[in-house]
């Protein structure tokens, strides 16, 4: 994380094309006060960001433009080293849709959505190469991701409540689950129909529910209880606290384990919602154990887990205004911003 202390500051966002900002707090200056207008002015390649207000923004509907779409995170009051506004971007009152319908004009594959609190359930729906990151997702509201389309990632997202979290339809082949916790829901691989094959990489899950007819690339994960593979799944440098059956198909799977050695705070009651599942700084059957050779679990891998799903965008961390200043006397006021990974 880079920090920077400013008396003065300007911050050209490195983002291409057109950025629009959304807020829906009254008095407050900002392009739209609805995701919705961003995206009927928005054009392919465009970023939202979609700022941090008590009241709740309504669901939204992305139609065959290939936007981001980036809220400030979620959980900003439970981690240490969040941006100064604690506020997220609560999405609720209907299902959020992501499609490509197939009729004239673009398509909304490639999009991102990043940073925002799903309150109610986001469909993927005939688009490709969607990512859905650093999200938060209530399922015991129904706040669940339904996937029907190929080649999909779901990455960096934690996942509340005991309801199933990803749904996946017929066209939902090639769906990549990485780095995201599930710490109490069993996650299932079961579809509408045959899939070729699903990657579930460097999660931390309280199981795996397969289906026989969707073969599953399982790897690098860390399992709350205990896990019996399908025959035609491939599992890898996997850890368990319960028992790991063998799978015909895979190796250096580890069961028994003791998450605490693990995780020093997973039974802390102490620690904050995501933060109990950081690795322990000393070395333990995780620390580079993954078939990459880092880290297993979600904080390892490509794309580790970031605490409340802070975006890698500047964010304000520090802001001190004084409220008087001497006649004559300049009026400092200083900044700290930092830009994360």
């Amino acid at each position: 994380m880079k920090s920077l202390l400013l008396a003065c500051l300007v911050l050209p966002l490195a983002l291409t094309a057109a950025t629009f900002r959304v807020n829906n707090t009254p008095g407050t200056s900002a392009d739209f006060t609805s995701i919705n207008a961003a995206i009927s002015a928005a054009s392919d390649g465009d970023t939202i960001l979609v700022e941090g207000s008590v009241s709740a923004y309504a669901a939204f509907t992305l139609s065959n433009k290939r936007l981001n779409i980036i809220g400030p995170g979620y959980g900003l009051n439970a981690n240490l080293g969040t941006p100064a506004n604690k506020q997220g971007a609560a999405i609720m009152n209907g299902t959020s849709v992501v499609q490509t319908t197939g009729g004239p004009g673009g398509t909304a594959n490639g999009t991102l959505i990043m940073g925002l609190e799903f309150v109610t359930g986001l469909t993927i729906q005939g688009a490709s190469n969607v990512t859905i990151a650093r999200c938060y997702f209530n399922t015991n509201n129904n706040a669940n991701i339904q996937v029907n389309g190929p080649n999909n990632r779901i990455s960096q997202c934690f996942f509340a409540g005991t309801s199933q979290p990803i749904l996946l339809g017929s066209g939902a082949s090639g769906t990549t689950i990485e780095n995201c916790l599930f710490p109490q829901i069993s996650v299932s691989t079961s579809a509408g129909s045959p899939l070729s094959v699903i990657y579930f990489r460097n999660n931390l899950s309280a199981g795996l529910s397969e289906s026989s007819s969707t073969p599953a690339v399982v790897e690098n994960n860390i399992f709350i209880g205990a896990v019996t593979p399908q025959a035609n799944s491939s599992y890898r440098n996997n850890l368990a606290s319960g028992f790991f059956a063998s799978p015909s198909n895979g190796s250096g799977n580890v069961g028994g384990v003791n998450l605490s050695g693990v995780m020093p705070a997973f039974s802390s009651s102490g620690a904050s919602f995501d933060g109990r599942y950081l690795l322990h700084t000393t070395a333990n059957a995780a620390t580079n154990a993954g078939t990459d050779g880092t880290h297993i679990g979600p904080f390892g891998g490509a794309n580790p887990y970031i605490l409340s799903g802070i975006p890698p965008l500047p964010t304000i961390d520090e802001l001190s205004v004084p409220q008087f200043a001497s006649p004559g006397s300049p009026l400092i006021i200083r900044v700290k911003v930092s830009e994360r990974p």
